[in-house]
């Protein structure tokens, strides 16, 4: 394990608790909720009707291309979420690395992989929100608990993302 500098410990104050939001948001059915008879997330949705409620999977919905786009921009955005994680903890990727990683480097590289998982997951809340608007018009849809921890989790990395290019910033100088 490399040695944490003060920046990189204060991102990792938040990094973490990203990848712990994002994660309990990412497997949960609950994203949004079109009341009162159905609620979506990245990987199921829920529909009830008077008598029972079924969970099924998010690609057996109505329109399940949309939903491939939703999944693949949310899964870009977990992944840069675990790999900030990894890159500031161990020194293992840099081993796979074509060239030497200094520590400048690296926090530049965190910084960058923050920012893509903060554009990915605010993209993918963006267009679940405004398809399922666009599907039922006349139901305005309802934010559930779980996408208020993704967009908690983004602005968690949006913090570790921003300490880390000013660390990179002023160790230039």
């Amino acid at each position: 394990m490399p040695r944490l500098r003060r920046s990189e410990l204060s991102a990792l104050v938040f990094i973490v608790p990203a990848n712990i939001f994002y994660s309990i948001a990412a497997l949960t059915h609950a994203w949004f909720e079109i009341p009162p008879h159905s609620c979506y997330g990245l990987w199921w949705a829920k529909f009830c009707d008077v008598l029972r409620c079924q969970l099924i999977p998010a690609f057996y919905t109505e329109e399940p291309s949309w939903y491939h786009l939703v999944q693949s921009v949310s899964m870009v955005a977990w992944i840069c979420i675990v790999l900030s994680l990894i890159s500031l903890v161990t020194g293992r990727l840099d081993k796979y690395l074509p060239i030497k990683s200094s520590v400048s480097n690296r926090q530049t590289r965190v910084a960058a992989l923050c920012l893509v998982s903060v554009f990915a997951i605010s993209t993918s809340l963006i267009l679940f929100y405004m398809k399922l608007k666009e599907s039922s018009p006349e139901i305005e849809p309802e934010i559930s608990w779980s996408s208020i921890l993704a967009a908690l989790s983004c602005l968690c990395q949006l913090c570790a993302g921003l300490i880390l290019l000013k660390a990179c910033e002023l160790s230039v100088f």
